[in-house]
Order: C-alpha cells, then sequence, then structure tokens
C-alpha cells in the first residue's frame, strides 16, 4: 500500500508542474496509453506505436498551464522497445511554441540498439541549446521525437514511457542549501530522497571528503531501501568549530549511493558559514567607523549626510498599493521609494538615530507582510526586472544597515527571511542571458542571499551558468567596456559588479582584484537578419588580453572625458558628466592616480565611497587622443600650443560593436563633435524613449546620423575596421571601414510584448502619431529589403580649426549615396563667396 501511494503522488502529469510547485522527481509526459497531449503515436496494449521513420509530438495541454518551467529537472527518461536488434537514432528537440520548427530551444541525438527494452536517460547537459544559458527551460511548450531506423530495421517502435526526472537515480533535495551559525552551534539541513528508477534502490548516503575539511558533518540514517518512485526523509547536522572566523565557511558534498553505484546527478552540495554580524553589504562596522568619521572632518561629507538625513526626515513609509485584495503580479510600492529606504539607512547608520531605523522595520514588514504583501504578489516595484532588480538590491542594503539598531523581533526577521527566499528562488533557476537587465535582477538576488546568510545560495548568484561572473566576463568587452556600449549602462554595470566585490569580501572572497579568464566570443551568434529588428550580440574587435578584472571597466572612462569630465553620447546614451562621484567608488577600491583629476573636475562627493584628501596631480588624459577598437570609437583632440582645452576640436568616429537592443546603425558614423564647451551633435538629438515606435523606427536608425546612407536605408550591423588612427602635432587622423548591407528599418519600429497593439496601426493610434503607409506594408516589426553588401569606408581628419571627412562607398549595382549632417540648432552657412541655389523643406518625401 505505501508503495501505491508513494507512486500516485510523485507520478504527477507535467501540465500542473507550475514555477511555484514543489518539484518532485518524476513526471510523466501526458498519457501515452490514451495518447492525451501526443500526436504522431498509435496506441497499443504495451505502449504506443511509433513507425520509423516518424515523429511523436507532445504539446501542453492548452487548456491548462500554457509551458513547462523544467528548470529544477535533471533531464528526460524514455522507454522505448525495440523488435531487433538494428540501431535506431532519436532526434530529441524541445519547442519554447506549440509549434515547435520555429521556436526550437534545444536539440539532441542517440542511437539505441537492442531487442526489448531500452531506457534513455537525457540530461539537459547533453542537449545543444540555442541559448548558451539554458534559460528557454523555463518555457518549454512542446517536445518532438524523431525516430529513424537503419536499413533493414522493425517498421516501428514502442514507446512506453516518457518521463521529467529529477536524476539519473536518487534525487536529493533540501530547502536550502547554505545556512550560517555561530561557531560551536549545529545547523541542520531537512533532506528528501526519492527514487527515479523503477526498480527497488538500496541507497547509503556519505559526504565526499577531499581532505582538510574543518567542518564535520553527519547524517542520519545514512542507510535505507526505497521503492521504484518512493521517497523517504534523512537529516544533515554541520557543526561550526569554534577556530572559523565570522564569514568563514565549507562545502559538504553529500553523495547517495544507489545499489553500489553513484550518479553525479546524485549529489547535493551544502554550504555552511560562520555567522557573521551586520551590517556588511554596503560596509561592514569598519567601513562606516570611516564615513562617520569623514562626517566629523569634512564640510563636504556634513552636507551630503544632512542631506540623506533630510530626506529620511521627510518620508513617510507607504502601504502596499492594494491592500485588500492583492492578487499575483500586483506591484506594491513605486520604484522610487529605494531612494527613500536607502537614505533612512544611510541615517541610521550615521546618527544611530532609531526613528530611521523604525521606518526600514515598518517598510520591511509592509513588504513581506503574508497577507497582501511580496508573498502574495510577487512582485515589489511598479515597473520592469531590471528596476525590481536594483529595488531588492536596496531592500536588502537598507534591512543590512538598520540590523543593528535592534528594532526587528525575531518574528519580524523570520517574516522579512520569507520574502528574500521567495525573491531569491530556487538555486538552479538562478542566472540567464547576457543583459544589464540580468545583472541587477542577479545583484539584487545576491545581497538578499547574503542577508539569509546563504554562502550556498550567494555562490549560485555568482557562478551559475548566466549569474554575475558570467555576466561580467562574457559582457564586458577587451577594451573594458559593456558589451551594450551605452555610456549609462556602461557606468552602471561598472559600479554593480564594484558594489559586489565589496559585499563579498567579508565572505573571504575577493573579486576586487581578482581577473577572470576572458570569454573568447561565442562562434554561433546569429546573423542580424536572423536577429529580431536586425540587430546584433555579437563582439567584435582584437581580443588582447586572455583575462579580464573589474579594473579595466573603470580604466576605460578617463582617455574617453574631456576637460570637464564628460564623456561623448554612444548609442541609447547622451553626452553626460562622469567626473565626479562616480568615479569614487572606482578611486576606493584601486587607489589609481589615474582617477584623481576626473573626480576632482566633479565638484562634489560620493558620502559612501569618497577618500578625502586626493593626492595632487595624476595623469590627465584630457588632451590626448585615444582610440578603443571593442567599442569601436576613435576620439581625436586638436593639439594646438597655447591654447585652452574648452577651445580644442573633439571630435568621434564610430566603428565598434553594435550593442543590441540599445544599439544604434551607425558605423562609420560623426558620433561627437565639440569645441567651446558646445556639442554639435549627439545620439538622443531626436529622442524617442524605448515605449515609442519611433524608437527603432528612427532614433536608433541610420537616417539619424552623420553619416553617408544608402538608398535612404538602415546599415546593417557586421564587424567594421579601423584602418589608421594617426596622433600628432599637425593633425589627428582616424580611417574606419564597414562592408555591410542595407535594408529597410523594423516597419513600425519594435513590437512590444507587454504592450496590447498587435498591428502598426494600433500602435500609432495609442500613441497619437502616425506616418504614410505604403501600398505594400511589411509586416509590423520586420527588417526587410536587403541591399547587396556595400564597401564604406570613412577617413577623418581633425587640425587646428577644422575637420576634414572623405567617405568612399562601392557596390556593383547602382544605388543612392546620400551624405547626412544633423545639424543641431542649424541657422546659416557663412562663406565669403556663396549662391543660394534652392531649399528643400525636408530630405525626400
Amino acid at each position: 500500500m505505501h508503495r501505491i501511494i508513494a507512486c500516485l503522488i510523485l507520478l504527477i502529469a507535467t501540465s500542473n508542474i507550475l514555477a511555484d510547485t514543489v518539484m518532485l522527481p518524476v513526471a510523466r509526459l501526458g498519457d501515452l496509453a490514451t495518447l492525451k497531449d501526443w500526436e504522431g503515436l498509435q496506441a497499443s496494449a504495451k505502449g504506443a506505436t511509433l513507425a520509423l521513420p516518424g515523429e511523436a509530438i507532445y504539446r501542453f495541454p492548452k487548456d491548462e498551464s500554457t509551458h513547462g518551467d523544467w528548470r529544477s529537472w535533471y533531464g528526460m527518461r524514455l522507454d522505448v522497445q525495440l523488435f531487433d536488434d538494428k540501431p535506431v537514432t532519436l532526434d530529441i528537440t524541445l519547442g519554447m511554441r506549440q509549434q515547435i520548427k520555429d521556436h526550437i530551444a534545444a536539440t539532441t541525438s542517440v542511437t539505441i540498439t537492442g531487442v526489448g527494452k531500452q531506457t534513455v536517460v537525457l540530461p539537459w547537459s547533453s542537449f545543444t541549446w540555442t541559448r548558451p544559458t539554458r534559460n528557454q527551460l523555463g518555457s518549454i511548450r512542446a517536445v518532438a521525437i524523431h525516430a529513424q531506423g537503419s536499413q533493414g530495421s522493425s517498421a516501428m517502435l514502442l514507446l512506453t514511457d516518457a518521463k521529467l526526472v529529477g536524476a539519473q537515480t536518487i534525487w536529493l533535495h533540501t530547502p536550502v542549501q547554505g545556512q550560517a551559525a555561530a561557531p560551536g552551534q549545529t545547523v541542520e539541513y531537512p533532506l528528501t530522497l526519492a527514487n527515479c528508477t523503477d526498480q527497488p534502490q538500496a541507497v547509503t548516503l556519505k559526504f565526499e571528503h577531499r581532505g582538510f575539511e574543518a567542518m564535520l558533518p553527519s547524517v542520519h540514517p545514512q542507510t535505507m531501501t526505497l521503492l521504484p518512485h518512493a521517497s523517504a526523509t534523512a537529516m544533515v547536522r554541520v557543526q561550526v568549530p569554534a577556530r572559523i572566523p565570522a564569514g568563514g565557511h565549507e562545502k559538504q558534498i553529500l553523495v547517495a549511493i544507489a545499489n553500489g553505484q553513484v550518479h553525479a546527478s546524485s549529489k547535493l552540495t551544502l554550504t555552511t558559514a560562520s555567522k557573521l554580524e551586520h551590517p556588511y553589504i554596503l560596509h561592514t562596522k569598519a567601513g562606516w567607523d570611516v564615513i562617520r568619521d569623514n562626517v566629523k572632518k569634512y564640510d563636504w561629507a556634513k552636507q551630503s549626510r544632512d542631506g540623506y538625513v533630510q530626506r529620511a526626515q521627510r518620508w513617510n513609509v507607504p502601504e502596499v498599493r492594494n491592500p485588500n485584495n492583492p492578487k499575483r503580479g500586483d506591484w506594491l510600492f513605486r520604484t522610487q521609494v529605494e531612494h527613500d529606504l536607502m537614505a533612512a539607512g544611510t541615517a541610521y547608520q550615521l546618527t544611530g538615530d532609531q526613528q530611521y531605523a523604525q521606518k526600514i522595520r515598518q517598510f520591511m514588514l509592509n513588504l513581506s507582510n503574508p497577507k497582501n504583501g511580496y508573498p502574495v504578489t510577487r512582485r515589489g516595484c511598479h515597473q520592469a526586472s531590471v528596476q525590481e532588480g536594483h529595488f531588492f538590491q536596496h531592500i536588502a542594503m537598507a534591512y543590512d544597515m538598520a540590523i543593528p539598531s535592534g528594532v526587528f523581533t525575531v518574528e519580524d526577521r523570520q517574516q522579512i527571511a520569507h520574502t528574500l527566499r521567495l525573491f531569491v528562488g530556487p538555486q538552479k533557476h538562478i542566472g540567464d542571458h547576457i543583459s544589464n537587465w540580468v545583472v541587477s535582477y542577479l545583484c539584487g538576488q545576491l545581497y538578499s542571499s547574503l542577508m539569509l546568510q546563504d554562502v550556498s545560495a550567494a555562490n549560485a548568484c555568482l557562478y551559475n551558468k548566466g549569474g554575475i561572473i558570467d555576466q561580467f566576463v562574457q559582457g564586458t568587452l577587451d577594451d573594458g567596456w559593456w558589451y551594450e556600449v551605452s555610456i549609462s549602462y556602461n557606468i552602471w554595470c561598472a559600479t554593480e559588479f564594484s558594489q559586489v566585490a565589496l559585499a563579498m569580501r567579508p565572505w573571504g572572497i575577493d573579486l576586487v582584484n581578482r581577473s577572470f579568464p576572458s570569454a573568447f566570443r561565442a562562434n554561433n551568434m546569429p546573423a542580424p537578419q536572423d536577429e529580431e529588428y536586425g540587430m546584433s550580440k555579437s563582439q567584435w574587435g582584437p581580443i588582447h588580453n586572455n583575462s579580464i578584472n573589474i579594473k579595466r571597466m573603470w580604466d576605460a572612462l578617463p582617455p574617453m572625458l574631456d576637460y570637464r569630465g564628460y564623456i561623448f553620447g554612444l548609442n541609447d546614451s547622451s553626452s553626460k558628466p562622469v567626473a565626479g562621484p562616480q568615479m569614487d567608488i572606482a578611486y576606493y577600491l584601486y587607489r589609481d592616480p589615474a582617477y584623481v583629476p576626473v573626480i576632482k573636475r566633479g565638484g562634489q562627493r560620493d558620502l559612501l565611497y569618497a577618500v578625502p584628501n586626493l593626492p595632487e596631480g595624476g595623469p590627465d588624459m584630457s588632451s590626448a587622443s585615444a582610440f578603443a577598437d571593442n567599442v569601436g570609437v576613435a576620439l581625436m583632440r586638436s593639439q594646438t600650443d597655447n591654447r585652452p582645452m574648452k577651445d580644442q576640436i573633439q571630435a568621434v568616429i564610430h566603428y565598434g560593436d553594435h550593442g543590441y537592443y540599445h544599439g544604434h546603425f551607425d558605423r562609420t558614423n560623426l558620433l561627437h563633435l565639440s569645441r567651446y564647451g558646445r556639442s554639435f551633435f549627439n545620439p538622443e538629438f531626436v529622442w524617442y524613449g524605448y515605449p515609442n515606435f519611433m524608437y527603432k523606427f528612427y532614433t536608433q536608425t541610420s537616417v539619424s546620423k552623420n553619416m553617408v546612407v544608402v538608398d535612404q536605408k538602415m546599415q546593417e550591423p557586421v564587424e567594421s575596421d579601423r584602418l589608421l588612427f594617426h596622433s600628432g602635432k599637425m593633425m589627428q587622423a582616424a580611417a574606419v571601414q564597414t562592408h555591410a548591407r542595407w535594408s529597410n528599418p523594423p516597419y513600425g519600429g519594435m513590437v512590444y510584448y507587454d504592450q496590447p497593439h498587435r498591428t502598426f496601426a494600433d500602435k500609432s493610434f495609442a500613441e497619437g502619431r502616425s506616418v504614410p503607409v505604403p501600398d505594400d506594408a511589411p509586416e509590423y516589426g520586420k527588417v526587410t529589403d536587403y541591399t547587396e553588401p556595400i564597401l564604406q569606408r570613412r577617413l577623418m581628419l581633425v587640425t587646428d580649426d577644422y575637420v576634414v571627412l572623405a567617405d568612399y562607398l562601392r557596390g556593383e549595382q547602382e544605388h543612392t549615396f546620400d551624405s547626412l549632417l544633423q545639424m543641431k540648432e542649424f541657422s546659416e552657412l557663412k562663406a565669403a563667396d556663396k549662391k543660394r541655389v534652392q531649399h528643400t523643406g525636408q530630405w525626400t518625401t
């Protein structure tokens, strides 16, 4: 009877496996007896018959969950019966849409042979994924199994079972894999084991020992017998020795030996730490002591402290937005409340006044309220996941600052811990594609994990595929620029990684000074015509270094800043100041004298990171010409003697990485031209923000730039080259080239899946703006009508008093070449001899 109950509990339909369901170790794909949710099979008494060659497709039922979240599963198990000993090849495809062909997530292929039952276990690691982080596992909608027999083989096979499994043999699970305790105390990890096979398994539990362990774990019971699909429980205990200092931690690897065999999927890694006293995320107590000392000594620090205190005093802690009828997906607070929360935390640390800690306590209890807070809505702020990430970053930081006040009860902390645990989520789910959005979210998960003192979850945030380290290594170009090559994201991501490095120091991990092996770029990135909206996520330019570190992100900035500390606009970013507080964290970490002139130009300091009494001097890079081949900018500054820097000419030409969603289609563009503190152009000169159809329909396209355009179209983003760079007294010179096709821009801009508009007409109507509609209008959002590749070169010379642009374009067919200059506030052309020929009100109709 016990065996029957175990089978009924553990063999559940995958259509009921939702993201929040506790994963059980075995789940059938549909019903092969009735062929429910299957296509391409014939029912039989012993199983489902598949013709050879033939294809069987499992689809999630349309009337239930639209997709499966398979991230917690180990893989798929198929039971196949063959009728002869001829080899049969199985090609398995996972799809993210019901129509698999155009939405493939992953594929794999195996060959089996032998008369009778063959069990095929396919871990997700055996699949080839269309995205390296396998985040498609969160949205599987269909599975196709294509079977191909060999010459002379039987005309069919029998598919008798298809399941998802949690492990090859024994599934090990504990809800929390990392805990902390004071020296001398013991932590407990409640353990669930389950048999994922169809045979009884005699199980022995043991710990791997590599030697040198200080913590000695135990497990009870150590042995048990599990019937097919049955489960059992055990308890792991780990004592923290007295000699382990605060923040020290060790891993314990538990192994389940099933019928004398060990499989890698039957291992569970725990991480136990010596408890660390708060605060430790933004700063430790010692770090805050330094800041408090600065407030006593320096007026600028006092003024900054007063700003935090005044904001904290004005803050009235908000209630959740919908306290009476909350539902999943509702937001709780406006994102901007994070600044008030941080002000309260900082004010408490700098004054010791508990009124500020009490405000944080009230906010945290509102956030974590089990009746109408985050446990119900699973959404904290009113914006997207990138904002949700930094919202929780600041929640964790402020909570960490306030805990030493003693205002939180044991019950308070348990309630808050539940919400932080929900935000962190299962460790296997942590990590995603390379993006500033994911960086933000991961940092929120990391700080929440550290607040829980769960080093195992923190390590998942750092080291999982698509985790913070992957984000840094894969997302940072060799020249130190973030791959989305937009100024704002470059500085923000550098700051995010720097703060992560500081937060990990109290746990014995020094990311500040660590170098990681460089990323040498994936060779399977889709071509622009295969990407949405003609974009490219490829990374271009030379790789000179076999390692990368956080400091290089900061080193990339000073050569590009002008005499005011401003940097030119690039992609989705306008010209903006970098000097001052934004560089304080860089100097705090590295004490590089090259950062000193930049900080001093800003006129303000960041109280949280400012090092007082900056040294004199430091290399001033604001007068030299420079280039960076990955971001692809050549910056040229005239070198006229005895001329103030504000009177020198500064010009930038663009030739580098596209930048994906934030990228503009503008290789060879005169990106920047300035003198006398005035700018000729910036990429947001005509700016339509992200939600507008003109964002990708005009703002990012080639026709809004200072470049030669072909047939009034949009340049394809492809790898381009710097042919020349020269910096001398008489002139500065750079030449770049690209060999790209040209297309119509994405018709109507982006198709926003979070907006209800599914046609360009609907989108135009919603925005209250329109454009003429051609008779043969393309499909909404599609890039169309590519030309042949056009060789395009541009030479730019910067002299004492003028800039020369020389362009060369070549194609095999006839084209129209237009040289465009987007003149800001153009009023007139002055010349000794000029003749008015005509004036057209617009470039073209």
